[in-house]
This record gives C-alpha cells, structure tokens and sequence, in this order.
C-alpha cells in the first residue's frame, strides 16, 4: 500500500468515526472545533463527503428486506469479514440507532424540525452540515443550487457547515441574517433580540435594523447581540456559550433571575419566583439541563429561600425573610 493509500484509508475511517461522534446527543464546543479542524484538510473533507453520500443511499435502503438481511449476516461474521460491506452496514445500522436514540434527522423531503420543552435534537441536512437544535426551538430549511438557506423561527441552533464556497450557507433569524461558507456558530432567537456566538470560523452578520455599511464580521470567540437598537459585539467563553450542546448551563454572576428564566426553558413544571425575593443577586454555578431539583435546591441554599409545590407543578420560591416576618408581627 503506497502512503497516499495509507493516507485515503486513514481519512476515510476517521471520516466514519466523526460521522458517529456527531450523532450522538453531547456534543462538545472543543469536539465541534476539533472537527472544523480536522476538516480543513480536503482528503479528510473528500472523505466526509463520501461518508455522506453512503450515508444517504443507506437511509433510503434501510426499510428494504434484502438489506436488512444483508446487515444481519455482516453484523453476524467474526472470522475474516469482508469489511466494505459490514461497513455499508454499520453505516445503515448506525442510521437506524441515531433516529431512534440520538434525534438525528435527515433532510430528505422535509422542510421543518422543532423541538418540545426539554428536548434536543440534531438534523443532519443534505450538505453534510448538521443543526443542533436546543429546547423549544424549530427551523425551516431551504436549499437550492446557489445558496442554503435556514430560517431559525424562535429558540436556538448549533450549526456546524459543511464547507462549500460556491454555496454560502445562510441563517435567517428574524431581520438578522448570518452568512457562512464553512464554520460553526450558535445562534439564538428570543422576542426581538438575536444572538450569534462564534465557535470557529468566521460568518458575517447583517439585518435592516443594523447601520448601513459592510456587514459585521464574527471571528472566534465573539458574539454579537443584535436588537432593534444596534448590534453590540462582545467576547466570550466558546465552551460556556455552547455548554447546553452538552446538557449543562453555566452561570457566571448570572442575576437570579435570568438564571431561572434560562432553566426554566427546559422544564414543562416552571420555577417562579415570588415578589421580595432577590432577583438580582448574581449565580455562579453549573447544572444540568431540566435537572429542576438541584438546581431549586442549590439556589435556596445560596439565597435562604424557600421551595412550595404548586397544584400545577410549579415551584414557588419565596424568600424566608418574608415568612418568617408575618410570625413575628402576629406574636407582637
């Protein structure tokens, strides 16, 4: 085997290895980079690119009786496999198994995906590039031959594109557009406001509510906060930004209660926060995603309050000063 052999084989299983690792639910801010990374190479970008294409056929061959039997008997050899088509298989198997437990999606013929409270889930479009959409979040998505275009209608989105200078990949969020060729950022929409966190790469962020002149360039590591009043632009924590890729939230002297707000996000039960209590004494801290108890448990610890079960579900958090000053007004 000539070492440009060596070489192709060496992609072409890393290929197949990342294609794995990004089906899964956890994904981290230094994976996704190390991918961008390792993409840059066009062999390993040639090879991702056939990964996808086998991944595509196998997707429409997956229901098929003849090919299920196939999988069986390759899954089923031990002694001197004939390992293209157990890999054809396991790429077919494989795609089953995400569907069914990592919420991956392909792009054949649909146009939507949404996502409930608590939920997360990863798309995998036709270019090879994949979204990951957080809690509560939907998007639309419109390719053609010049341009693919996604529309983030509320919530939030990971993307990570697939590199294709001759078709610029294009986040629609409201009047904010974000334009990118090969990179991977975070974008969120809430209300009016958008943001655009930057893993790596570069994109260029415009909207009619922006000042005229050249669109605003992101690097890594920024972000930018656009709202009907401007575009302000900020440096950020990359893996802090994308923890909840990973099922977590950080909090760095978050007020109060924009932490609840954020966690609140992911629970169908909500927090509430009673009058009196302090709303905006900073957090620090990290917790899982949808993980209520801990998190109400945690915050009534660091601020002295205390947690009452609602009829609906909810949590009402009260300060304890405020309890306890009743008692003593009524025994005086």
């Amino acid at each position: 085997m000539s070492d440009q052999q060596r070489r192709v084989a060496k992609a072409d299983a890393e290929a197949a290895s990342w294609h794995t690792r990004l089906a899964n639910r956890s994904v981290s801010a230094d994976m996704i980079s190390e991918f961008y990374e390792w993409r840059q190479d066009p062999l390993n970008d040639e090879a991702y690119g056939k990964v996808q294409a086998m991944w595509t056929k196998a997707r429409a061959l997956e229901g098929r009786p003849d090919i299920q039997t196939a999988i069986a008997d390759a899954m089923a050899r031990k002694k001197k496999p004939d390992r293209s088509r157990i890999w054809i298989g396991a790429l077919v198997a494989s795609t089953g198994i995400a569907l069914a437990i990592g919420g991956t999606f392909w792009f054949q013929g649909r146009n939507a995906y949404a996502t409930d409270v608590g939920e997360e889930r990863v798309v995998q479009l036709a270019d090879g590039s994949t979204v990951r959409l957080d809690t509560g979040s939907s998007i639309k998505v419109a390719f053609s031959g010049g341009q693919r275009r996604v529309e983030l209608e509320g919530g939030r989105a990971l993307f990570n594109v697939a590199h294709d200078r001759s078709r610029p990949f294009i986040v629609l969020a409201g009047a904010t557009q974000v334009r990118a060729v090969g990179t991977v950022f975070d974008v969120r929409r809430a209300g009016t406001g958008v943001t655009v966190s930057m893993v790596s790469g570069l994109v260029e962020v415009t909207g009619p509510d922006l000042p005229a002149g050249p669109p605003k360039r992101l690097a890594t590591g920024q972000r930018a906060l656009v709202s009907p009043q401007g575009l302000q632009t900020q440096t950020i924590n990359v893996a802090d930004a994308t923890s909840w890729a990973e099922g977590r939230l950080v909090f760095r002297a978050t007020p109060l209660s924009e932490a609840v707000e954020e966690v609140n996000r992911y629970l169908t039960d909500k927090i509430v926060l009673a009058p009196g209590t302090p709303l905006a004494q900073p957090l620090s801290g990290v917790f899982h995603t949808g993980d209520r108890e801990a998190f109400v448990s945690a915050i009534c610890e660091l601020f002295q309050l205390r947690a009452t079960t609602n009829p609906d579900g909810s949590v009402r958090l009260t300060a304890d000063k405020m309890l306890r000053e009743p008692l003593g007004e009524t025994r005086g």
